[in-house]
């Protein structure tokens, strides 16, 4: 009895009772100590984010009062100015390393500069204005690169005005320099002029050349223009300047297609070769060579109607060529007569019965006998777009091929922009060609 009494009687316990006590937590719910909430107090890591943002929202801010300073960004300022005839701009940038740049290549002022005093450096015999031109040149470059260079540590707007007076200031420098010079950019040379002139003139006296053209003889030399004061080619004193005589020939209104043509181009080549004296030193040589060019050209302008031989009747046809057919205009186009495509880049010959024969080879084309015309075709799109007178069998000259435009023409073909490109050869002793030289280049209008 005792034992299960015993048994039934709960035992004496030492811990406490959390249910109905706090703990040392102050929890009288759990066993377990609760957690504080961490939404309230940063942590360490909270801290950091913090002062991040803080650092960023300063940056920015920082940054947006730099941009509200307008003395510390970069602003380029156009400044238009003349050099003689010719428009320029001057563009300068301002800020904490100014610049200088001109023309529409934006290219610095002072590698323009430096570019110019090569050349001048570079000519073989250097004249008194020449001299002085390096000089000036030299001088202006002095005062682009102060602007160019001019380290502002603490830019203010008032520095930033001054600069840009510097610079229209120099603008002025460079438009007094053209007037002296008589050129109308930093790179061009300087024109002979003056002294200079007549200096050369006595060199070049005794260089001059004899053409015949029909039963009259003139003679080419180089003179001054008493109308323009510069050196010139003359025909010969009683005609005048040479480009004078072309311009009346050209306007001759029966003046055929043939002729207008090769004294286009022949005129394109003198009128280069006069600028050329008037811009640098030409040499005694190359005034000589120049005049035996012209001489020879002068005398081979003409305007032929004689059949094209060919060079070599006697040799066999040639195993690669073929005939595409004859070329005709229809509903504007050219089209091969009895059908079929039309290559881009063929061979042609004009018969002496003007028919237009394409294909390879032209003494296959022109069956070994004379032809008006020969030499290499482009065609595209149904027009034509390039003729030359390449043709080693025909060897046209320039003056026989001059005519191909005025034959295509009164054959039907519209050649109006194609370009024509026209060659003298030069032949060894098989008479094979051994080189081209491009006399004519132009467009037919």
């Amino acid at each position: 009895t005792n034992k299960s009494h015993i048994a039934t009687i709960p035992k004496k316990s030492n811990k406490v009772s959390t249910t109905n006590k706090p703990t040392a937590k102050g929890s009288t719910t759990s066993k377990k100590p609760n957690k504080v909430s961490t939404t309230n107090k940063p942590t360490a890591k909270g801290s950091k984010d913090q002062k991040k943002s803080k650092t960023n929202k300063d940056t920015k801010n920082d940054k947006q009062n730099k941009n509200q300073n307008p003395v510390s960004d970069k602003k380029t300022v156009d400044i238009p100015f003349t050099m003689k005839d010719k428009q320029h701009t001057l563009f300068l940038t301002l800020g904490a390393k100014p610049s200088l740049e001109m023309a529409s290549k934006r290219d610095h002022l002072s590698n323009k500069i430096g570019r110019a005093i090569a050349k001048l450096q570079a000519q073989p015999s250097k004249t008194a204005d020449q001299i002085k031109q390096i000089t000036d040149l030299k001088e202006i470059g002095v005062t682009a690169k102060y602007i160019q260079q001019d380290q502002i540590k603490k830019p203010t707007p008032q520095l930033q005005n001054k600069i840009q007076e510097q610079s229209k200031k120099l603008t002025i420098t460079l438009s007094n320099y053209a007037i002296q010079y008589d050129v109308n950019d930093i790179e061009q040379i300087l024109a002979i002029t003056g002294d200079d002139k007549k200096g050369l003139l006595a060199a070049y006296r005794g260089i001059h050349f004899k053409v015949k053209i029909a039963n009259e003889t003139h003679t080419l030399s180089i003179s001054i223009n008493h109308v323009s004061g510069k050196l010139t080619i003359y025909f010969c004193s009683d005609c005048g300047p040479l480009l004078n005589k072309i311009d009346q020939w050209l306007n001759d209104i029966n003046l055929s297609d043939a002729l207008k043509l090769q004294l286009t181009a022949l005129r394109k080549k003198i009128q280069k070769f006069d600028k050329s004296l008037n811009k640098k030193n030409v040499s005694k040589d190359e005034v000589q060579e120049n005049l035996k060019i012209f001489q020879q050209e002068l005398e081979e302008v003409s305007d032929i109607n004689l059949p094209i031989t060919n060079k070599f009747p006697e040799e066999d046809f040639d195993p690669q060529g073929k005939i595409f057919g004859q070329l005709e205009i229809i509903n504007g186009k050219c089209t091969l007569k009895n059908g079929g495509n039309i290559p881009s880049e063929v061979d042609f010959v004009i018969t002496t019965d003007h028919r237009l024969i394409i294909g390879r080879k032209h003494t296959t084309l022109g069956n070994k006998a004379d032809v008006l015309a020969a030499g290499q075709m482009k065609i595209s799109h149904g027009k034509v777009r390039r003729i030359d007178n390449k043709s080693g069998h025909y060897r046209p000259t320039v003056q026989e091929s001059s005519r191909v435009p005025t034959l295509l023409r009164e054959m039907g073909f519209d050649i109006k922009a194609a370009n024509i490109q026209l060659y003298r050869f030069t032949i060894n002793s098989d008479g094979m060609v051994t080189h081209l030289e491009k006399i004519i280049d132009d467009f037919c209008k």
